[in-house]
């Protein structure tokens, strides 16, 4: 292929168009093969673009395959050009070999320009129905190709109800690429897919035919299934099982997906087999690719297993050794591997393990030598029984007098003390001899607070404390605070040391940390107003620390046991936390200021959008009669039905912000999920940047995304669609459609605003409702309330949501009852009975916390 890479010569552009017009396929495709090689080269052959196009004619697959490639280049960059190809794209879309059809539908993807679109719809919609398996598969492929592109388009044609159609097709090939294109297209904005029952019995029934990738989009897919009983669970499990002895780690961490999730719902006895059969694969994965060093995919599996350990800490008790660490392998490994050891740690294998740590800590690696010293500390603090043993260990340890280890073991004894208040004093003696060496802000905090707490024991303590004063200043602020406090306490223990203690808090009075004077003024005033009280204050008896690993809230570890093999079961982190799904309005150039209303316009032109979003995209989502859907109150805006996609300004600025940075925002919903439409304009003289944005603590647990503005200049303006993500929600807190939020930027300054939530946006969109569980939870629910409303069509507004789930129905003589489920985002559930007449309606409604029905009530103000 290298001679194909070679200098241009004067004249080689003519020699090529003859060449191209030969009448052999052979010189034919020499001379493409020329083209293609200067292409990729950058060099500009587009003035070939005619005579290129002429050899598709063809039955040479490679001749015509080389064509397309140059085709697909220059129709990008040329899109003028496209509508050149069309016509012999639509023709070799019809050609009797399957090959040739799907080179072109496939091509036809790639092509990306607007203006061909609508050409390539009637040859699209034939393929997906095309008779050859290989050729359906690659049109399904080209469906989400060009969704990307244009996806109303793609909707309108109905192509997303063909490709759920196509969830049935025979071809295991097919079915994994329609998995594959809907899981994406729901990805980016469009409508979620949810599995329904009778399509989990298919799904499973095309697994083995498919490939591993394609294993791996079904079984994720079937992974979302809500089973409806433990029998219907155990079925599934039973269909992936065997795939936990597949060759690639993604099949078999999707089939351990879907184990884990279906454990809670079958049997225990069941549960217990499928628990044995778990450990197994996934410890082979770390222990094959350790051996063949391919310690991404080990490290990624590592991870994983901590997320199950947290929930089923059994199912790796007996693979210990598994996770001894390797002295070639990468550091985050090894750290992994230790973090898991923690995990496992109990009274039958700790000793092991303290061998193992030992031999750790005397490694070339620094910080891995940290860590297992850390380690030390915490197997004392879990299990009592072999604290001696690890002190012994860390005495050894600083003896060897190595810096790093001394300062880490300062750490790790202060919480031995805490722990052990009376035990291992001699301890101290070494640590003090060590104190030169120390050079680390926690280990000098560390330090300081052993002298302070037990400065009775240390005869020098005043000096010792008061050669830490001589740099007070120019240390870093848990250093100060360390000291602060310990001269305080040689003070009420050792009175003689007045001057220190003096000394101390007049350096921390002066210091520019807010932390720090307000400390020192506290300290003041208990001292000279309450000098009796200072002693219960200072040396009350703290309560015993207990060790614990790192365990994620249950909720957020239900959420990445779905996630596993994902990013985010490696980060340990829910998607929203860190994905950033922005659609960039950019940054506009100097307002101006007679555009009057044309802000909101500006907002929600999106890539050039029509400026009359509004009205379309109210229409679109409601879906009422005309006269409804052009109604124009704002105040019913707020209370809007369903899932909101209507962007209304709410952001109102709380008294005393500041004024250079105007922020406009509202929720809305868009393909599946929540986003917080904004738009900032920076009305002072300074470029912004280092923007961070936090809502206050909300019962139903909103958090923003990460906010990616590099800079905002002076008069300009900034807007995305930021995602709205979901945590553990404060359940203390009041419930209100008010969400408090903070901005901060480089100014030093945080902006404080109150965003109006549409209630609408509050509640879950639900797919599959239990109905016979709902009369149980209609009885249950203590607090009830009710209200009377005159008006009509309320049965055809609730019938277009899909956040009310309609359970139940009952007629008598003129009226009509209707009963409905209601989940909002932090699974709060409200049941409400809907009595019609021929005058209105009589709602009542129930929920386990008051709070909630005059919320619900206020939406359904919202409607009449």
């Amino acid at each position: 292929m290298s001679k194909y890479f070679v200098s241009s010569h004067r004249g080689e552009i003519q020699d090529l168009r003859e060449k191209l017009n030969s009448s052999k396929d052979d010189v034919r495709t020499e001379a493409v093969k020329r083209i293609v090689a200067a292409m990729t080269e950058g060099k500009d052959v587009s003035m070939l673009f005619i005579d290129v196009l002429k050899c598709m004619q063809t039955n040479k697959l490679e001749l015509k395959k080389l064509v397309y490639l140059y085709l697909m280049n220059y129709s990008r960059s040329q899109p003028e050009r496209a509508i050149l190809v069309v016509n012999s794209f639509v023709k070799d879309s019809s050609d009797p070999n399957p090959l040739i059809r799907a080179l072109a539908i496939r091509t036809m993807g790639c092509i990306r320009v607007q203006n061909v679109f609508e050409y390539f719809i009637e040859p699209l919609g034939k393929c997906l129905k095309d008779r050859d398996p290989y050729v359906r598969k690659t049109a399904v492929l080209c469906v989400l190709k060009l969704y990307c592109m244009d996806p109303i388009n793609i909707e309108q044609h109905g192509f997303l109800n063909t490709l759920r159609d196509m969830l049935l097709d025979d071809n295991q090939m097919v079915v994994s690429n329609v998995i594959a294109a809907l899981h994406e297209i729901g990805n980016n904005g469009g409508k979620e897919w949810i599995i329904e029952e009778k399509m989990v019995r298919p799904l499973l029934s095309a697994l083995d035919g498919s490939n591993e990738w394609g294993q791996v989009y079904i079984m994720d897919a079937i992974a979302t299934y809500i089973p409806k009983e433990s029998k219907e669970a155990e079925n599934i499990c039973e269909r992936v099982i065997n795939k936990l002895t597949h060759n690639n780690p993604s099949v078999v961490m999707a089939a351990a997906k879907i184990v884990l999730k279906h454990l809670e719902v079958i049997s225990p006895q069941i549960a217990n087999i499928y628990c044995k059969r778990l450990s197994a694969p996934l410890v082979s994965i770390v222990l094959s690719n350790s051996s063949k060093h391919d310690y991404e995919i080990q490290y990624i599996t590592l991870r994983c297993i901590n997320l199950i350990i947290q929930k089923y800490p059994h199912l790796f008790s007996n693979q210990l050794r598994t996770f001894y660490c390797s002295y070639d392998e990468p550091i985050y490994i090894k750290i992994e591997k230790l973090e898991i050891m923690l995990m496992l740690v109990n009274e039958s294998n700790v000793m092991d393990i303290l061998v193992e740590l030992k031999e750790y800590a005397l490694s070339a690696d620094i910080e891995f030598v940290r860590k297992s010293v850390q380690a030390f500390g915490k197997c004392a603090l879990k299990l009592e029984k072999v604290a001696d043993r690890c002190v012994k260990q860390l005495v050894e340890l600083i003896e060897l007098g190595q810096n790093y280890i001394v300062q880490e073991a300062c750490i790790v004894m202060k919480d031995l003390f805490r722990k052990y208040p009376q035990k291992y004093l001699p301890v101290i003696a070494k640590l003090c001899d060590n104190l030169n060496t120390l050079d680390d802000p926690n280990a000098k905090a560390a330090m300081i607070w052993i002298i302070g707490e037990y400065n009775q024991l240390i005869t020098n303590s005043f000096d010792l404390l008061n050669e830490f004063m001589n740099s007070f200043a120019d240390e870093p602020l848990n250093v100060q605070l360390a000291l602060l406090t310990a001269s305080v306490k040689l003070f009420i223990q050792q009175p003689d040391s007045q001057d220190l203690v003096q000394k101390a808090l007049s350096e921390a009075s002066n210091s520019a940390s807010f932390d720090i004077r307000d400390r020192a003024h506290i300290y003041w005033r208990i001292l000279f107003d309450h000098p009796q009280q200072t002693h219960d204050i200072m040396l009350k008896e703290r309560d015993v620390i207990t060790f614990q690993t790192q365990q994620l809230h249950p909720q957020i570890l239900n959420s990445l046991i779905s996630e596993l093999g994902e990013l985010s079961a490696v980060y340990q982190k829910v998607p929203a936390s860190f994905v950033v799904k922005l659609k960039k309005i950019g940054v506009s150039a100097k307002l101006d200021e007679e555009e009057g209303g044309s802000e909101m316009s500006d907002l929600l032109c999106f890539d050039g959008g029509s400026s009359n979003l509004i009205g379309t995209a109210s229409k679109n989502v409601l879906d009422f009669d005309e006269d409804t859907s052009k109604r124009n109150d704002s105040m019913k805006d707020i209370f809007s039905i369903g899932k909101q996609t209507v962007p209304i300004n709410r952001l109102v600025a709380l008294p005393k912000t500041p004024t250079d940075m105007k922020v406009d925002a509202s929720l809305i919903y868009e393909g599946g999920s929540l986003f917080l439409q904004l738009e900032i304009t920076n009305n002072s003289p300074l470029t912004m940047t280092n923007f961070q944005m936090q809502f206050n603590k909300n019962v139903f647990g909103l958090v923003p995304g990460q906010l990616n503005i590099d800079a905002i200049p002076p008069n300009k303006r900034w807007g995305a669609l930021l995602p709205v993500g979901l945590i553990p929600p404060e359940i203390t807190t009041p419930v209100s459609s008010r969400l408090e939020v903070a901005i901060a930027n480089s100014t030093q300054q945080i902006y404080f605003y109150v965003l109006e939530m549409p209630i609408g946006l509050l509640m879950k969109e639900q797919s599959q409702v239990d109905i016979a569980n709902c009369a149980n939870l209609w009885n249950s629910l203590p607090n009830t309330m009710s209200k009377e409303y005159k008006g009509s069509g309320l049965e055809l507004k609730l019938q277009k949501l899909s956040t009310f789930i309609l359970v139940a129905t009952k007629k008598a003589n003129d009226k009509e009852l209707l009963m409905y489920t209601i989940k909002f985002l932090n699974d709060i559930d409200v049941m409400v009975e809907i009595t019609s007449t021929s005058k209105g309606y009589k709602i009542l409604a129930k929920c386990i916390d008051k709070q909630y029905l005059s919320f619900i009530f206020k939406f359904f103000d919202g409607l009449f």
